[in-house]
């Protein structure tokens, strides 16, 4: 069953809530994939939260370990490769352990995130690279890690090796690593009013895709000159079938089935393209 079927087949039933279902088969293979990988230190399930995996040393506990985003991506999407999922949640707990771990040119991409995202992480780094995009939505320049997107400053760009001295040459050098990922991009047609886009195996950059005018042609070839299209997760791109006489009514489930599943958020709007340009319909 696609991802649209199983969002869009759920009934409402009250409010949303974050909890995900963490597969106890999941939370095993994560350990044992962590012990094979991190052998000096000591790995074990949470005895309160089935989300959480503890590692620690043989003196105390060093960290603690989230896997609700893993769960929620294996969950949403039936063709992911669970093996690089797991594979990429390992190098990132082993990277923040490596005293070596760096930012490389090929780790850069842009990704849109909301206002109240922009202003929870300034107060932690003031200093990240944004800008305005359409509606609640700002660009942000970040570094892919395996598990993540982390935003990225210009403090960052100082102690890197990249070779980037600008906030426009880092936006160029993101566009560009973007670009390459165009040949994962997944187009989902389950359901005949919208049609579901993301990024194979990778899907945290879809949002980016946004910023691509090659991105906007393949969907005006797709879709014609004019379409509804939302943002309501980091790692989804909606559009809904221009034929369809109840776009909007389309569009205001789609954002509310999201809203309940409260997974990954990223904007209620939805939008409108015409042509090279975004129109901001918003709240529906």
């Amino acid at each position: 069953m696609s991802f649209l079927k199983k969002l869009l087949g759920r009934k409402r039933s009250g409010p949303a809530t974050s909890e995900l279902p963490i597969d106890a088969t999941l939370r095993e293979r994560v350990i044992h994939e962590l012990r094979q990988n991190c052998p000096q230190l000591e790995f074990s399930a949470d005895a309160d939260d089935p989300a959480i995996i503890c590692a620690s040393d043989n003196k105390a506990e060093l960290a603690r370990l989230d896997i609700t985003n893993l769960a929620g991506q294996i969950r949403a999407y039936n063709e992911i490769d669970i093996d690089a999922s797991v594979s990429r949640y390992i190098k990132a707990f082993a990277g923040s352990q490596s005293q070596d771990a760096i930012l490389t040119r090929d780790k850069v991409y842009p990704a849109l995130r909301s206002a109240d995202y922009i202003e929870q992480v300034k107060t932690q780094n003031p200093d990240i690279l944004s800008a305005p995009f359409h509606g609640d939505l700002h660009i942000l320049y970040m570094a892919d890690n395996p598990d993540s997107l982390q935003a990225l400053s210009l403090r960052d760009l100082e102690t890197a090796t990249i070779d980037v001295h600008s906030a426009k040459a880092l936006g160029e050098l993101a566009l560009q690593n973007l670009q390459k990922q165009l040949p994962r991009l997944v187009c989902d047609s389950s359901q005949q009013v919208m049609h579901l886009y993301y990024v194979r195996d990778n899907p945290l950059l879809t949002s980016g895709m946004a910023l691509l005018p090659e991105f906007w042609q393949i969907l005006k070839r797709r879709h014609g000159s004019e379409f509804l299209f939302a943002l309501p997760r980091k790692d989804q791109l909606f559009v809904f079938e221009p034929s369809f006489h109840k776009q909007m009514t389309a569009a205001k489930m789609l954002v509310n089935a999201t809203w309940d599943d409260n997974f990954n958020l990223l904007s209620p709007m939805t939008f409108k393209w015409v042509d090279g340009d975004i129109e901001v319909l918003g709240k529906l």
